[in-house]
């Protein structure tokens, strides 16, 4: 069942003041009272997750739903978890290119001289 973001306030028909009748419509994301037919709340944010099917039409896959936004999948030629990639051939795109490796490198760096100066702090603690 999807959650919609819905404002409490809302769920009551200004109206009718009758909240049994107010009604929520998950596939057009609209909040209506059915007794008086006013729309109380029209375009709600649905903040579930999102999933779909990749199965083909009329086959049977089993259990082929999976996360849309999934991002933990790994890179099936390279192996490496899937993140954001800057493409394109242009002076920005180049230097922005650049500049983030010259970032993950710099993070490299940091990472190994804290691992290397927490050996340090150990070695002394022990002596």
């Amino acid at each position: 069942m999807s959650e919609l973001s819905i404002d409490p306030r809302k769920t009551i028909c200004k109206t009718c003041r009758d909240p049994s009748k107010v009604r929520t419509d998950q596939t057009q994301g609209t909040i209506v009272c059915t007794g008086c037919g006013l729309v109380l709340e029209d375009h709600c944010l649905d903040e579930s997750r999102e999933w779909r099917s990749f199965a083909s039409d009329g086959v049977d896959a089993g259990s082929s739903r999976e996360r849309a936004d999934f991002m933990g999948a790994a890179d099936e030629m390279t192996g490496e978890v899937a993140g954001t990639t800057i493409g394109g051939s242009d002076a920005r795109s180049q230097k922005l290119q650049r500049v983030m490796r010259m970032a993950d490198a710099r993070g490299s760096q940091v990472q190994s001289e804290s691992v290397t100066m927490a050996k340090q702090v150990q070695s002394y603690t022990i002596k």
